[in-house]
């Protein structure tokens, strides 16, 4: 039986076993780099979604919201949208468009939640707005903006658990 290595105080890596195409048992580290090419092969592309709750309203009653993964060809369609415009002379001198970040965060939000729609039209009207990112301005505090941002981010793989690292090898 080899030794326990592991410093005290701190919990082992469980590594989960992996079922390749063969129906073989592989723990992820004892993966071949054809196993791993077959799973990239038969790899379908997963749309994530969350389940959050907001406070709302006076008596701060929660409304569920459906969060759902962006992939990159729309963060790259909302970053387009949430540039601010160049003038003539702008254009002329080649420069780049700047993000408006605060648009680029609303944008998210408007179409990283996935029910209820947020640009639902008697939603929009019960509120006065014309567009999901100015409903977006008008229902949620500053604060529960910048964590549905973030948590959309989390749900598109922006974070430390979308990658986890096995070591060296």
């Amino acid at each position: 039986m080899a030794e326990d290595l592991t410093p005290e105080g701190v919990e082992p890596e469980v590594v989960e076993d992996i079922v390749t195409d063969t129906g073989v048992e592989i723990a992820v580290e004892d993966m071949t780099d054809d196993d791993a090419l077959r799973m990239l092969i038969s790899a379908k592309p997963v749309r994530a979604t969350r389940k959050v709750a907001v406070p709302m309203g006076e008596e701060a009653r929660e409304v569920p919201l459906t969060l759902r993964s962006l992939n990159d060809p729309e963060i790259k369609e909302i970053r387009k949208a949430a540039e601010k415009p160049l003038n003539r002379e702008q254009r002329r001198r080649g420069e780049e468009p700047e993000l408006d970040d605060d648009l680029y965060r609303r944008l998210i939000i408007v179409n990283g939640v996935q029910s209820p729609k947020l640009n639902n039209p008697e939603l929009l009207a019960a509120h006065g707005c014309a567009r999901g990112e100015q409903l977006v301005e008008k229902l949620f505090l500053s604060g529960q903006k910048t964590i549905l941002f973030a948590k959309i981010m989390e749900v598109s793989g922006y974070s430390e658990e979308a990658v986890r690292e096995l070591g060296e090898g």
